[in-house]
Order: structure tokens, then C-alpha cells, then sequence
């Protein structure tokens, strides 16, 4: 698409801090793409952002018009039901051609540290903790920053919103601000499912009295997020950045502004692991099988090795209306989407302890690959050795150009009910 703008169209940006080629070269994902995330995914447009990935797993409603930009109330009728990542990438490259957007209808937790260590920094505009809790946790595992914007969703507080810049490599991260207890309990509503999308989270708050968004304070929200993220990026002299400070605006009855830092705490496990062996390997998760990434992994110890599974599986179910076995894997919290081989039926229940590992001669077979057991796009597998105590982590390496490849990606769902493993 030729822009009919020009070179012109960024003339203001001219002795700014802002280089426009480091713009145009940078890379961010965007977790979100309701009202704080439309406001974020509009600014990086007008300032010709390079790529975007924007994340949401949630689709348009009526009620989104009042507080999102994107979702104009004359369009709502044709939006309507459509998913939110991929009409906000696709807004953005309507507004301009310079910007590569591409929407990921599913959740953060799809999306591995792999993806976010080709990133330059990531946006957080959730309305949930463990969805903020995930993407710290990839950050932290990659090295990369995170610009997390809130708003507020009480009564006394509809007017109010909060924005941090989380670096791992350098400071605090979210997860520094959270007690071990906290971080435990946000683990284990991870692992029992897929996070709630906004419109649960929304009818949570009303019930108790809260108000779930807030129309208007997003757009300065959004705006504060992006220049914090694009100072990050400059790193330019006088315009610097505190990792772990958090800003809190407020227009409730007079303007005014607080805000307390964040330190990094030294028990924190969701910071990048100086010196951590990584091997990429070529491929897509969609092709790519736990025996490639074992023999890669073996290749690079030189030595028998054994695959760490990165998340809890589910090894082998049984079928409560037929009784058929499923002998096929799949990552525990996407068990809900497995039908039965035989009948077709749901209602599959785990059967055994659950494959902790992955060695020569296991279940699953070749057919099964890791977007077919559902494993993260991206994801980073640790290879150890059954000889010595070496290791070796086996990053899946060509995820990202296969999402950016295309406008609009959906994944990943595992092809469960594929012919096989039923007796």
C-alpha cells in the first residue's frame, strides 16, 4: 500500500528525541486490545511503529463503543462479534501503511518467551492480574521491558489510572511487588484454566459494586504508556527511565499525581537467568515434534537427554460416554478442548500422573506436534542430559515469522481428535 502522506508524515518528530528509524525498526507486542489498548495501538500507528503483534482473545460488543476507538458506534453493527486483535491490527494499518500489525486472536499465555525475546518491549494494558502475571513472567524470562498501564474500576475511582515501566534486566519487575503468596495463588489460577476475558472480569467488578472501565482516563493512560515505552527505547539523554516506578494520575475532584517505586527483590524468579544455555532451533511449533526438539537438544549435549516439559500434560484420558482411550497429549489447560477419537464426545477425564517428561521411545508419536499438543508458540524447552548434569535449552526459533506472516493468526488449538490412540 503506498502511503499518500510521504516522507512529510513525520516531520513533526524532527529534532525530538524520537529517531524515527529506531521507530520504524522496533518490534512490541501489545497485550490487550480493549479501551486501554486501542489507545496504546492508536499511538504507536501515528508514530509508525514497525511491528506490532496485538494480543486479545476477546471479541466487540455494543457496550465497547463508549470507551474504545477503534469500535466507532457506526460500525458496530458489522464489528459486532468480531475478535478484537484482529480489527484493532488491522485499524492500525489503515491509519498507517507503515506499520506492520498483525492480530493474535488467544490468549498471552499462547505466546512464549521465544516470541518475546524478538521483541523490543512488550505494552500490558490487561484487566486482570494473572493475564499481567503471564507476560511479566515472559519478560522476565527473555530480558525484555514491560510498559503496564491500569485503570481504575471503582466508583471513587473512575478517574483515575496508573502506569509502570517493569525491566528485568535492569530493576523490578511486576512480580517484585507481589508476596510469594500472591505469586503462588496467581500459579494456581493459571494452571486450573485459560483466563477470564473481559467481559467476565467486567461482570466481576459490577457485582460488587465497582465500575468495570473507565471511558475517558484511557486515552491519557494509553499516552503515557507509549511515550514511557518509547523513552525506554530512545534512551536518550535527559529523557530517562526508572524501571519499577509507578506514576498514579488522578482527576476524581482535583488533578494530581503520586507515585513509589517498586524495588527488585532478590528472590524474584521471573528475571532472565544470566548465561542460560539457549540453542534455537528452526522450525514452527505447527511441524516441529518433542522427538525434533530432543534430538536437537542431544545433538548440541552430544549426549542421550531427556525434554523438561514446560507445563503440566495430560498423558492419557478416558471417554465417560464410550469408554474409549485417549492416548494422544495434551497441555493440562487446554484438556477442555479434546473430543474423544471414537465418538466425538468431551467428556474425557485424565487418566495416570501426568508426563513430567519427554524421553526416546515415550508417547506421543511423531504425528503429534507441539502446537497439536498445545504447547506456547515461542516456547523454550530444556534438554538435560541423562549422562552428566549438562542442559541445554531448545528455543523453538521460526514461531514469529510464521504470526507475522499473516494479518490476522488464531491458535494454537490442539488437533485432538485426530484418528489414533483409541483401543
Amino acid at each position: 500500500m503506498t502511503d499518500p502522506v510521504g516522507p512529510d508524515r513525520y516531520a513533526r518528530l524532527e529534532g525530538t528525541f524520537i529517531e524515527r528509524r529506531r521507530v520504524a525498526d522496533a518490534f512490541a507486542i501489545l497485550g490487550g486490545a480493549g479501551a486501554l489498548g486501542n489507545e496504546v495501538a492508536k499511538n504507536l500507528a501515528l508514530l509508525g511503529f514497525g511491528r506490532v503483534l496485538v494480543v486479545d482473545n476477546d471479541v466487540i460488543e455494543a457496550h465497547n463503543a463508549t470507551r474504545s476507538v477503534f469500535f466507532c458506534m457506526g460500525e458496530l453493527e458489522r464489528l459486532s462479534g468480531m475478535p478484537k486483535a484482529t480489527h484493532v491490527a488491522a485499524t492500525m494499518r489503515s491509519l498507517n501503511p507503515d506499520v506492520r500489525a498483525v492480530g493474535y486472536v488467544g490468549g498471552i499465555s499462547d505466546l512464549g518467551p521465544g516470541i518475546y525475546a524478538e521483541a523490543d518491549l512488550a505494552f500490558s494494558t490487561f484487566d486482570n492480574m494473572p493475564a499481567r502475571f503471564v507476560m511479566n513472567d515472559r519478560c522476565g524470562q527473555a530480558g525484555r521491558a514491560m510498559v503496564d498501564g491500569g485503570l481504575g474500576n471503582r466508583n471513587q475511582q473512575l478517574a483515575s489510572g496508573n502506569v509502570t515501566l517493569f525491566d528485568p534486566s535492569r530493576g523490578a519487575c511486576f512480580a517484585c511487588g507481589l508476596s510469594s503468596r500472591q505469586r503462588r495463588a496467581l500459579q494456581a489460577e493459571l494452571v486450573g484454566g485459560v483466563v477470564e476475558g473481559c467481559g467476565a472480569r467486567a461482570q466481576a467488578v459490577r457485582d460488587r459494586g465497582g465500575v468495570p472501565s473507565t471511558p475517558m482516563t484511557a486515552s491519557m493512560v494509553g499516552a503515557a504508556q507509549v511515550l514511557l515505552g518509547v523513552k525506554w527505547l530512545m534512551e536518550a539523554p535527559g529523557y530517562s527511565t526508572q524501571p519499577g516506578l509507578t506514576t498514579q494520575l488522578s482527576w476524581e475532584t482535583t488533578p494530581r499525581m503520586a507515585s513509589f517505586a517498586t524495588r527488585r527483590r532478590p528472590d524474584c524468579p521471573h528475571h532472565p537467568a544470566p548465561g542460560l544455555p539457549i540453542h534455537r532451533l528452526d522450525g514452527r511449533s505447527d511441524r516441529l515434534t518433542l522427538h525434533d526438539v530432543l534430538e536437537a537438544g542431544q545433538r548440541v549435549l552430544g549426549a542421550r537427554g531427556v525434554v523438561q516439559l514446560p507445563v503440566e500434560v495430560v498423558g492419557s484420558s478416558r471417554c465417560s460416554s464410550c469408554g474409549a482411550t485417549c492416548d494422544r497429549w495434551v497441555v493440562w489447560q487446554r484438556r477442555e478442548q479434546r473430543a474423544c477419537p471414537a465418538c466425538g464426545g468431551t467428556a474425557l477425564a485424565p487418566e495416570g500422573e501426568p508426563p513430567g517428561a519427554f524421553a526416546a521411545g515415550t508417547e506421543p508419536t511423531t504425528d503429534q506436534t507441539l502446537a497439536d499438543i498445545g504447547f506456547a508458540f515461542g516456547e523454550r524447552y530444556q534438554v538435560d542430559s541423562l549422562e552428566d548434569e549438562a542442559f541445554v535449552v531448545v528455543e523453538v526459533a521460526g514461531d514469529l515469522d510464521a504470526l507475522l506472516g499473516a494479518e490476522s493468526f488464531s491458535g494454537p488449538r490442539p488437533n485432538l481428535s485426530a484418528a489414533g490412540g483409541a483401543q
